[in-house]
């Protein structure tokens, strides 16, 4: 049994599970700042513990598969970085902060965190979103890596961003025009 068999059951267990734990965290952080008590019973937290651990495990078979070191892979080492002071900061919000300003704060500031890291997940870069405010062009490996998916009919998802401005240097094949933000903009098929 190869875990590459499994690639995108693990994945898309690993997505669901990850909105799953950050959505009950969202639920629980604004539960506890109203002051109700249902956040913190005992079935909550178990609930949100075997979610976590089930997202971990889905987390580490993903590693497996894809054969990832996430210390020598930028992003994943960002997403290590960013899940461990979400810990932090949700620990904060739910019960260690004192006042309820500082559980606001935390619940914030996780928040921040959680978000950060799926910006990082989706882009694989570890600047995750502010990578559209990098002025660099697409790397000559990774533009003729794109170029090879084009050529072969491989599906690469559009986004709406904004296009080179003319004068930036751009990377072109027949059918699309590799911007400096790292994302393809195809010409011929609009979103």
């Amino acid at each position: 049994m190869a875990f590459t068999d499994y690639y995108l059951v693990i994945k898309a267990s690993h997505v669901g599970l990850a909105l799953l734990s950050g959505g009950l965290f969202a639920c629980r952080g604004v539960g506890v700042l109203l002051g109700a008590r249902a956040p913190m019973a005992p079935l909550v937290r178990r609930g949100s513990q075997v979610i976590d651990t089930a997202l971990l495990t889905a987390a580490l078979l993903l590693l497996a598969t894809l054969e990832l070191n996430p210390f020598a892979t930028p992003w994943l080492r960002t997403k290590l970085g960013f899940l461990l002071a979400y810990i932090v900061f949700g620990s904060l919000a739910l019960r260690r902060a004192q006042s309820r300003a500082g559980k606001a704060l935390a619940f914030i500031a996780a928040l921040v965190c959680f978000a950060t890291m799926v910006t990082v997940a989706r882009t694989h870069e570890p600047l995750g979103v502010l990578r559209i405010f990098q002025e660099t062009s697409l790397s000559a490996p990774a533009a003729s890596r794109m170029q090879s998916f084009l050529q072969r009919g491989v599906a690469v998802p559009c986004l709406r961003l904004p296009r080179a401005r003319p004068g930036e240097a751009t990377v072109s094949s027949s059918n699309s025009t590799f911007s400096p933000l790292h994302l393809p903009t195809h010409e011929k098929t609009p979103c």
